[in-house]
């Protein structure tokens, strides 16, 4: 195939999915799948969420998007959880610290590499998606990074 044809079916492609995408966060199932007795994978859109229920705490990695936040609070409280008190991104895409801004105005404490909070501090442009994200506010910004 061309490098032409193999483009216009990548962008098609990507057009799909997003159309699959696009206003279904009402319609988003969260799953919780235990691990262990204290560890689950959380499931819905985007990136899966890990979870940590310990006695200094519940601890997040990752917290999908935004209109999200109360249906995953929901399941970790359905599984025996808190709030979550910790939170670590592993890397700035929305699917990720989508739910930043909502956990940390409630106190949840997030964590991330240096270069996760200069991408959400900043803003970011992902090409290959003509994706724009603007900066987070700053309840949204990890406080503790590495």
């Amino acid at each position: 195939m061309n490098g032409k044809i193999m483009s216009v079916l990548c962008v098609l492609i990507i057009a799909l999915i997003s159309l699959a995408h696009a206003g279904q966060s009402e319609e988003v199932k969260i799953m919780t799948t235990p691990v262990t007795k204290q560890i689950y994978m959380i499931t819905g859109k985007g990136g899966n969420i890990g979870l940590f229920i310990g006695g200094d705490g519940t601890f997040l990695i990752d917290d999908q998007y935004a209109p999200l936040t109360e249906k995953i609070v929901a399941a970790i409280k359905s599984v025996g959880g808190d709030f979550p008190k910790f939170l670590i991104n592993t890397h700035y895409h929305g699917d990720h610290t989508g739910g930043n801004e909502n956990l940390g105005k409630s106190g949840t404490l997030i964590f991330s590499h240096d270069n996760v909070r200069e991408r959400l501090s900043t803003g970011s442009f992902i090409a290959a998606f003509n994706m724009k994200r603007e900066a987070a506010s700053r309840e949204g910004l990890p406080v503790v990074t590495f």
